[in-house]
């Protein structure tokens, strides 16, 4: 059986004189609703049903549940209980809808309609003011395991909702931030911890670019109201960000090799441009040729933003090797189990440091135990000393050696390299390395360089302006050059100037791990593989950092 709402009204003719007094359990009944009434989206309301009695009396009310909600009509489901068929004679129904905040309710009302005498019933008196009582609370009781039950539905069946609307950002991960209403409306509270509809801050600045953001689906929310001025974000789910001074925002650092910044926040590099330099060490003649070294001649150059710890150890941790179980624990320590039963060096980390002075430390010692890289011409051996300088740079193998027959029961090894001449406080590694393969080498000439440029909405490009020939051949070059002999005799190597540049794409691995470039709170380090000159802008704000940060962690995500 199936009745529907027409305007305001509950058609209930095929139902009258079909129920008879005493029936329940035996009808269930649909209920078709159009989905909007007015601005109103329905399918939003949970609803209830009423019988109302010709004095006027309720004699019976019941939760329905929603079934199905579509484009236009939602349908509720109502299962006829022995309160409705109590008693005999006429009564009006009521189906009223109330919106999630109870701050909107509608009633849809039926012409009168006849239950059915059972005259085998007649001798039966009418239900007791107790036992009507009785029946409330059995009510409420079935309105609350109704919804338990349709709120673990739910939870582990998310609802897909709709697109987000132009004040708001679509695609936030459900989780414990959202709500379940009685009829399984889903509802955003709050994200990372920041109250839903808060304005974001006026001085809140991210970057010139443009982000297309998911579609709800089955694993992710929308609704998270914006400001439309710093940000804002049409109905097809793109969000437009407005930049302000950078005094606000952030700072840019200019062209320089390596940066130890420690007034930044937790947040993306919101750019990053490397450029690119040739140099020779000496008058190269073709008697005498001086090779052209170039940013990204050994075939990758590789970026790294860190905090203070620039030791990232190996990530294939537990090994047991010669008797001794290397492991680490949850917060980064190095944990030693095992008796030596010979002398043990372990790689730990292959190491890749600009020019600068390091110092290298661990928080224990113990004889026979330490760290040390001998490209460096320093090897820590705690028996003696927490810790050494290192005034030396390039790359090196970082290895854990331990002597023969040494016992360890969960020594703990707090292993750490970090910019200065003095040993702070551990600190367990935190940070990413991009590598870039795309468009090397970066070569200049003259004040001619080219140039790596990313945003961190994944943006950037490659702008080569220079070419580099690792063998002159003959080829035509009619604009400004620099050669290994000085010339363009055959065999030499020559860079020159493009007479129109290039742009080169990343690659889809390439943008993966630039955007994971950050910096952190307290100190970060941003340094690149070839001591190239970079140019960076980071993000000092802390509002800025904090809430927008922690909805485009999950959007992005």
């Amino acid at each position: 059986m199936e009745l529907k709402v027409i305007c305001k009204r509950l058609i209930t003719q095929n139902l009258d004189e079909n129920i008879t007094e005493g029936e329940y359990g035996a009808d269930i009944i649909g209920i078709t609703v159009p989905r909007m009434y007015g601005e109103h989206d329905l399918s939003t309301f949970s609803f209830r049903l009423t019988a109302v009695s010709k004095q006027n009396e309720s004699v019976a009310e019941q939760v329905l549940t929603m079934d199905s909600a579509g484009e236009e009509n939602i349908h509720l489901l109502w299962e006829v209980t022995s309160d409705f068929t109590a008693s005999s004679g006429e009564v009006t129904l009521i189906l009223a809808g109330v919106n999630l905040n109870n701050t909107v309710q509608i009633k849809f009302t039926s012409q009168p309609m006849t239950i059915k005498a059972d005259s085998r019933l007649e001798f039966i008196e009418s239900p007791t003011i107790l036992e009507q009582a009785y029946n409330q609370v059995q009510l409420e009781v079935q309105k609350a395991i109704n919804a338990a039950e349709r709120a673990e539905e739910i939870t582990s069946n998310p609802i897909i909702v709709p697109v987000a609307t132009e004040k708001e950002i679509g695609g936030i991960v459900s989780g414990d931030d959202i709500s379940i209403a009685q009829n399984g409306a889903v509802t955003v509270n709050s994200v990372g911890g920041k109250t839903v509809g808060v304005s974001v801050p006026k001085d809140a600045v991210f970057t010139d670019t443009v982000y297309t953001l998911p579609v709800a689906s089955v694993t992710t929310l929308g609704g998270v109201k914006v400001d439309n001025k710093t940000i804002k974000v049409n109905s097809d789910g793109i969000i437009s960000s407005t930049v302000g001074s950078s005094v606000e925002s952030g700072r840019v650092l200019s062209k320089n090799t390596s940066y130890k910044i420690t007034d930044a926040v937790c947040y993306p590099l919101i750019f990053l441009n490397l450029y690119g330099n040739s140099t020779q060490d000496g008058t190269p003649t073709p008697e005498d040729p001086v090779q052209i070294n170039s940013i990204g001649d050994d075939v990758a150059i590789n970026i790294t933003s860190c905090g203070k710890n620039l030791l990232n150890i190996r990530d294939d941790l537990p090994i047991t090797v010669s008797g001794v179980t290397i492991s680490r624990d949850n917060t980064g320590n190095i944990i030693l189990n095992g008796t030596a039963t010979a002398a043990i060096s372990v790689l730990l980390s292959t190491i890749d440091l600009p020019y600068n002075t390091y110092t290298m430390s661990i928080d224990s010692k113990i004889e026979g135990v330490g760290i040390g890289c001998a490209n460096f011409g320093s090897i820590l051996l705690p028996s003696t000393q927490n810790s050494v300088t290192i005034k030396n740079s390039g790359s090196g193998n970082m290895r854990l050696n331990i002597r023969q027959n040494i016992v360890l029961e969960n020594f703990v090894l707090n292993p750490q390299i970090e910019i200065g001449s003095a040993a702070t406080k551990y600190e367990p590694y935190k940070g990413n390395t991009a590598e870039i393969t795309s468009g090397l080498p970066l070569c200049s000439v003259g004040d001619v360089c080219d140039e790596l440029i990313y945003n961190a909405d994944g943006t950037g490009k490659i702008i080569k302006r220079t070419a580099k020939l690792d063998s002159y051949n003959g080829e035509v070059i009619t604009t400004n050059y620099i050669s290994s002999t000085g010339g363009l005799d055959t065999g030499a190597t020559v860079v020159y100037v493009l007479e129109n540049p290039i742009e080169i794409k990343f690659s889809t691995a390439e943008i993966a791990v630039l955007m994971e470039l950050q910096t952190y709170d307290g100190m970060t380090n941003i340094f690149n593989s070839d001591n190239a000159e970079m140019e960076v802008k980071i993000c000092t704000n802390n509002d800025y950092a904090e809430y927008i940060y922690s909805v485009l962690k999950r959007i992005l995500s």
